[in-house]
C-alpha cells in the first residue's frame, strides 16, 4: 500500500481463540463485515457458539458513529450480535427487515442472476455475474459495504456485472472427455458445511434436466462435529436429487453412508481410495450432458483431479515415460558417483500423474530421498508403502499440521518459529527427533528467511531439544 490507496479490504481469517482480537487491533478497522456464522474451524474453536463469540471480536473497539458493523440479518448469530454493539449496524439479507435485500431473483443461464435490490433510498434491478444462489448474499454484503463508503449505484452495477469468481470457486468448464460434452464445476478451493450445501444447490440449479454427479472430499477442521457434518451433507445430496455420488477420504465416506440411509441406491454411491481411483472410475461413468461438481477441503487436492478433466477442453495429451525417468536417474548417479545423495521431487501428486508410480521408479534407480509440497502428500506416500524412505516437505506447513509431520516421520523445511515450536512439542510427546531444513529466500521473493534473519533464527532454533537441523 502507498499514499495513493484510499481503501484497504482485509480478510481476517481465524481458527483459534484470541486470533480475531489480535488481528482487529493490528488492522485498526473502520468497518467490520460478517457474512455469516457457520460450522468452520471447529477443530480448535469447538462449537458454533464459540465461533460466533470469536468473530464478534472484530467489533471489539467499535464504540462510536465513526465505525460501521455490517451483518447478515438472516443469520441467527449475527442478529444476536447486532443487539449488543456500540456502533451503527447495517444489515443485509433476503428478509424484508434488512437494510439491503433482494427480491425477484431469477437465474440468467448458468453464470449469474438478475435480482431487484431494495435499499434505504429505493430499489433497482441488478445483474450478478456469479453462479450459485448463495452468492446473492455475498453481493448484498458487498453492496452494503460499498454504499457505506459512498459508492454510487452505477459503480456497484458495473462491479457486479464485471465480477468474476476467483479460481477454483464454482469455476464452470465445458469439457470434452472421451468425446462426451460435460460440464465440470470446479469448486475445490476449500469446503465447509455451508459452502458444500451451496455448491450442491448450484449444481442442481445449473444442470436442469441433465444428470448430476458430485465428487466430494473430506471437509477438514470440524473437530467433534466432523462426522455429523458429513452425514448432513449426505442427506443434502439426497434432498437435492443428485444422480451419482463419488466420495474421497475417510470423513467423506460418511456422506455416502448417510446418503444410502436416506434413500440413495447403493450402486449410485461410490467411495474412492484416492484421486487416481476417482479419476479412473469417473472417466468410465461420464456420459453426454453430465454436470459434475468437484469439491472438498484444500488439503484433499481435488484441484488436481479437476485439472485432469478440465484439460479435456483442449486436445492435449501428456505421456509420462517412466523408463526415460529411470534412465536419466541412472545417468545422474553415474556422473555424481555412489557417495552423493540425490533427492527427487515428486510434489503435487507427481504433478497430477500419480506420485506413487514416479516415486517407485526413482527409488528403484538410485534416488535416496523424496520431496513433496505439503504434509498430506508425504502422508499419502507413507500410506502407499514408502515407509522407510526419507521424505522432505518443501512447502510452508501450518502449525496445526505438525502432528502429521511427526506421526508419519517426515522431514520439514522451516522458516517460521511457531511451526518449529509445534514440531518440537509433538516430537517431544513421541520422544523422537524431527529433522528440519531451514528455508532461506535467496532472491525469489516467495518463501523463506531473508539473509539478515538467518542468524537470529538459528540462535533460537538450536534451543529446541527435539529438532534436528
Amino acid at each position: 500500500m502507498n499514499a495513493d490507496h484510499e481503501i484497504a479490504i482485509l480478510e481476517l481469517g481465524i481458527s483459534r481463540k484470541g486470533e480475531m482480537e489480535k488481528l482487529t487491533r493490528i488492522a485498526d478497522l473502520d468497518i467490520g463485515l460478517i457474512t455469516n456464522i457457520s460450522e468452520t474451524h471447529l477443530e480448535h474453536l469447538g462449537d458454533i457458539q464459540t465461533v460466533a463469540r470469536e468473530k464478534e471480536d472484530i467489533f471489539i473497539d467499535f464504540n462510536s458513529s465513526d465505525h460501521y458493523a455490517i451483518l447478515n440479518h438472516d443469520d441467527y448469530y449475527c442478529r444476536r450480535m447486532a443487539t449488543g454493539l456500540r456502533c451503527p449496524v447495517i444489515t443485509f439479507g433476503l428478509s424484508e427487515e434488512a437494510h439491503y435485500t433482494a427480491t425477484q431473483i431469477e437465474p440468467a443461464g448458468q453464470t449469474g442472476y438478475w435480482f431487484t435490490l431494495h435499499y434505504p433510498e429505493g430499489q433497482t434491478r441488478l445483474y450478478l455475474n456469479a453462479p450459485g444462489k448463495h452468492n446473492i448474499y455475498n453481493a448484498l454484503a458487498a453492496i452494503a459495504t460499498a454504499r457505506s463508503l459512498g459508492a454510487s449505484l452505477k459503480a456497484i452495477q458495473v462491479g457486479l456485472e464485471e465480477f468474476h469468481l476467483p479460481q477454483m470457486r464454482l469455476e464452470i468448464h465445458t469439457s470434452s472427455i472421451l468425446e462426451e460434452n460435460v460440464t465440470i464445476i470446479n469448486d475445490t478451493y476449500n469446503a465447509s458445511p455451508a459452502s458444500m450445501t451451496g455448491a450442491l444447490s448450484a449444481l442442481q440449479e445449473m444442470a436442469g434436466p441433465n444428470r448430476t454427479i458430485a465428487l466430494l472430499g473430506d471437509m477438514l477442521e470440524l473437530g467433534n462435529f466432523s462426522v455429523t457434518a458429513h452425514e448432513n451433507i449426505g442427506i443434502e445430496v439426497v434432498n437435492q436429487g443428485l444422480d451419482l455420488l463419488f466420495t474421497i477420504g475417510t470423513l467423506a465416506s460418511n456422506i455416502g453412508r448417510k446418503a444410502i440411509e436416506a434413500g440413495m441406491k447403493t450402486d449410485e454411491v461410490i467411495h474412492c481410495q484416492d484421486i487416481v481411483e476417482a479419476a479412473e472410475l469417473l472417466q468410465t461413468t461420464i456420459r453426454e450432458g453430465d454436470f459434475i461438481l468437484i469439491k472438498g477441503s484444500r488439503l484433499m487436492q481435488l484441484d488436481l483431479l479437476a485439472a485432469q478433466f478440465i484439460g479435456g477442453i483442449r486436445p492435449t495429451k501428456l505421456i509420462i515415460d517412466l523408463e526415460a525417468i529411470a534412465h536419466n536417474i541412472r545417468k545422474i548417479r553415474e556422473i555424481v558417483g555412489s557417495n552423493i545423495k540425490i533427492m527427487s521431487v515428486v510434489k503435487s501428486g507427481g504433478y497430477g500423474h500419480d506420485s506413487r508410480k514416479v516415486a517407485r521408479v526413482v527409488l528403484e534407480n538410485g534416488i535416496d530421498y523424496l520431496a513433496v509440497a505439503v504434509p498430506d502428500e508425504g502422508v499419502f506416500l507413507r500410506k502407499s508403502g514408502f515407509e522407510s524412505t526419507p521424505i522432505l516437505v518443501l512447502g510452508p506447513t501450518l502449525p496445526q499440521e505438525a502432528i502429521k509431520v511427526v506421526k508419519y516421520r517426515l522431514a520439514q523445511t522451516v522458516h517460521s518459529l511457531p511451526v518449529v515450536a509445534e514440531l518440537n512439542k509433538e516430537a517431544e510427546k513421541k520422544g523422537v527427533q524431527i529433522p528440519v531444513h531451514v528455508k532461506i529466500d535467496t532472491g525469489m521473493g516467495r518463501i523463506g528467511l531473508l539473509p539478515d534473519q538467518v542468524e537470529s533464527f538459528f540462535d533460537t532454533l538450536v534451543g529446541f531439544n527435539n529438532i534436528s537441523i
